[in-house]
């Protein structure tokens, strides 16, 4: 995986040290005329393992004063939910499998990093909101520093198709490829990630992008 690269930003002022609380985390209400979103910081931890915290703020889009990474992924099964729930500004949050294993993978180790989510950073439980969001998607993933991938869980085949898919060129250098390479390719480009329209739309319209696998 390439290695991780920090943007300045004030998120690293943040105390950790808040208490964390039982009952389930209530969204606060956005005001989608002055386009309006959450930026997600996942505060860092040294331990792969360990439960994950992050600080949900709302925030207008501005590049400048609010550098953020955008989250490209797809949201698994419906009913994949993780049993340990994250924590959001010290509540407990239930999260699908899927973001949840894509989270311990981005997290630093000793610095926080400043996510788009649509999964978390989207209240899920109103219609309006999500409405709005699906107006704001371009102007969101185009104002990202980067789009994040993750293109779900590594095979064994995965790491031989990401070696070889840089040495070919736009001319018909598939032809050069072994059997085995081509079958690891074929793999990698099935997986659900590359079916769906608006993920892939998504990272298009990103300014640089990055993908885990």
């Amino acid at each position: 995986m390439s290695p991780y690269r920090p943007f300045n930003s004030s998120s690293a002022q943040l105390n950790l040290n808040f208490e964390v609380h039982q009952p389930q985390y209530q969204y606060a209400s956005l005001k989608p005329k002055e386009g309006q979103t959450r930026i997600l910081t996942l505060l860092p931890s040294s331990q792969h393992g360990a439960s994950i915290y992050c600080v949900l703020k709302i925030t207008s889009i501005d590049p400048v004063s609010t550098p953020f990474e955008a989250l490209s992924y797809t949201w698994g099964e419906e009913g994949d939910v993780c049993p340990d729930p994250i924590f959001l500004n010290g509540y407990s949050v239930k999260i699908r499998r899927n973001i949840e294993v894509f989270l311990r993978i981005l997290r630093h180790a000793t610095l926080p990093r400043e996510l788009w989510a649509d999964a978390i950073c989207i209240n899920q439980a109103s219609y309006e909101e999500k409405s709005v969001h699906l107006d704001m998607m371009a102007f969101i993933y185009s104002r990202a520093r980067r789009v994040v991938i993750w293109l779900g869980l590594p095979t064994d085949t995965s790491a031989l198709a990401v070696s070889v898919l840089p040495t070919i060129s736009p001319e018909a250098d598939f032809l050069r490829i072994s059997n085995v390479q081509s079958h690891a390719i074929d793999l990698l480009f099935s997986r659900e990630w590359f079916t769906r329209v608006w993920v892939v739309q998504g990272f298009m319209l990103g300014q640089d992008a990055i993908s885990y696998c």
